[in-house]
């Protein structure tokens, strides 16, 4: 990125943040909605933060309609998922449960050029989709463990631990189980989180219903 277009970049999202402090709650979603469409994924990443920090849900609909902009091209207009991580982390607390949503950013990978080769800078956005998924009501708990099993076995690590995590908090039966077959395969980075998930087990939790 060129110096004069950062230097245009930064004064638009500090105009923006100037602009938020002096609005009324309505009159802020309408700006942020307006700064939603915008082209750049520093932009809104900047804006789904601000939607992540307030909670408001009125903007859902936004969310998921930038998210998906940005995945046309994605290595290209959202470099390094900027965009794209700060809108899954934003809909995570606003109990946004649809689970064709979480299952596509579950599978999403986003391959961009580094020196003698290439990196996949989605990972995260995997992992945030997982946690995602484990909140919705609105899959059946076995389609959940198996959705949580793939990315278990993810070719990244970070997205491994995330589906480690992911699974330890769904607290669905089997869960102990299946890291533990996920630590004998040979990834000694699980035992932690075997230990982790053999304690959550033992708590309540709204997803201990049978499998179906």
């Amino acid at each position: 990125m060129s110096r004069s277009r950062r230097t245009t970049l930064d004064q638009r999202l500090a105009l923006l943040r100037q602009r938020l402090k002096d609005l009324s709650p309505d009159t802020m979603i309408a700006d942020l909605r307006l700064a939603m469409c915008d082209n750049s994924n520093f932009v809104v990443e900047q804006v789904a933060k601000v939607v992540r920090e307030h909670t408001l849900s009125e903007l859902i609909p936004d969310l998921v309609s930038a998210y998906l902009r940005f995945l046309n091209d994605g290595a290209e207009c959202d470099k390094g998922c900027r965009a794209k991580l700060a809108i899954v982390e934003a809909l995570l607390p606003l109990d946004f449960e649809e689970p064709d949503f979480w299952l596509a950013g579950m599978r999403y990978r986003q391959q961009e050029p580094v020196w003698n080769g290439s990196i996949d800078t989605a990972i995260d956005v995997r992992g945030v989709c997982a946690f995602g998924l484990v909140r919705s009501r609105l899959i059946a708990p076995s389609d959940l463990l198996i959705a949580l099993t793939d990315l278990l076995a993810d070719s990244e690590f970070v997205a491994r631990a995330h589906a480690a995590r992911a699974i330890a908090a769904a607290g669905l039966p089997g869960c102990v189980a299946l890291l533990r077959l996920k630590a004998s395969l040979g990834d000694p980075d699980f035992q932690d989180q075997h230990s982790f998930a053999r304690r959550r087990s033992c708590d309540p939790s709204p997803r201990s219903d049978s499998l179906l």
